[in-house]
């Protein structure tokens, strides 16, 4: 018989009999057949080369700062097992632990947009963010001082990521009740700036920083600044003064109140008359409520009704969006109505 002929029938043979081992009924789960040594070999180089990645990817990290425990935390690998892996002596399951490590890897690559649910805005333009802009851009282009203060929850925060994100020299930085010093002020401003491996005196920590902020025309803002202290606002004050770069502080009502009552006032004398813009909050207006429904294209009264009175309780626009995204999961592609909104609510432990 022609050998050509031969390899053809053969051909035909071995596929019907793959038919018969391996093709199952419509609607049952289709077995597939065992790879072969070949493909064993290629999988498995596969896998020795994602894995070689990775501990690049890992190392990389750590050179860069980040501790290997906090890896661990991300990747769901226990610290001992990774330290393992990482030098390719784990004994135990390393398939399992290299798919745990992709699953991470893929997680890193997923932008926040992403993870959203379909209609969620990211971003509402509102009247109070516009304001909040218009201080921000009048500290940088003059340069002079900003003070944004009061309003809990009526997007000062996110409104300032906003124009540090589309603008140039723009640096951010936030205080905290462990945070207010001086000498943690000028480290935090250091680290936002990029700086590492400065001297621990305060004094040459802000020689430095002034070395990198003069000429830059940029914008120094300083979030939550009700808890830096005295010192620090006042050598903040300099480096403005020194680098003539603006400054803006945001954050509660006392960040106005303290350099303005009591015995205080002469000691921020310097620093209340360099305020070139005053920016008062007092809480959401209707027109950031409706910005915002507008957004989430929820139209009807009832439901602005009730958003309305979310947002003026603690918590403002922050409480309201909570709602909202409860409230759109809840609705399941149907549209958010004023009951969902108010079950949220409540479910929250509101009691609108």
């Amino acid at each position: 018989m022609d050998t050509e002929l031969r390899r053809n029938i053969d051909s035909r043979v071995r596929q019907e009999i793959e038919d018969a081992l391996w093709n199952v009924p419509p609607g049952a789960q289709r077995l597939q057949p065992p790879l072969s040594r070949e493909d064993e070999l290629a999988a498995g180089a596969d896998d020795a080369l994602k894995a070689e990645q990775l501990r690049t990817l890992l190392r990389e990290m750590c050179d860069a700062g980040k501790s290997l425990r906090t890896l661990a935390v991300e990747t769901k690998v226990s610290h001992s097992v990774l330290t393992k892996w990482l030098t390719g002596s784990y004994p135990g399951d390393n398939a399992g632990v290299l798919e745990k490590l992709r699953r991470w890897e893929h997680t890193r690559s997923v932008s926040p947009g992403e993870l959203r649910y379909p209609g969620m805005p990211t971003w509402v333009p509102t009247q109070t963010g516009r304001d909040i802009e218009t201080a921000l851009a009048f500290a940088q282009r003059e340069p002079s001082i900003s003070v944004i203060f009061g309003g809990a929850g009526v997007g000062k925060t996110t409104a300032i990521r906003r124009y540090a994100e589309e603008n140039n020299n723009v640096w951010v930085t936030t205080s905290s009740p462990a945070r207010g010093s001086m000498a943690a002020a000028l480290s935090d401003v250091a680290d936002t700036l990029g700086m590492r491996g400065l001297p621990q005196r305060p004094d040459q920590v802000s020689r430095d920083i002034m070395q990198a902020l003069r000429g830059t025309e940029g914008l120094l803002i300083v979030d939550e600044a009700q808890h830096l202290s005295v010192g620090a606002l006042e050598e903040l004050r300099s480096i403005h003064d020194s680098c003539e770069i603006g400054l803006c502080l945001s954050g509660n009502d006392s960040v106005y109140s303290k350099m303005t009552g009591g015995g205080r006032k002469a000691v921020f004398a310097q620093l209340f008359s360099r305020i070139g813009w005053r920016l008062p909050l007092r809480g959401p207006t209707a027109a950031d409520v409706d910005a915002i429904l507008d957004a989430w294209k929820v139209p009807g009264a009832a439901e602005h009704d009730v958003a309305r009175r979310i947002a003026s309780k603690p918590g403002g626009l922050r409480g309201l969006f909570q709602v909202l995204r409860q409230a759109r999961i809840a609705a399941a592609g149907a549209p958010v109505t004023a009951q969902l909104m108010s079950m949220a609510w409540r479910d929250l432990g509101g009691d609108a």
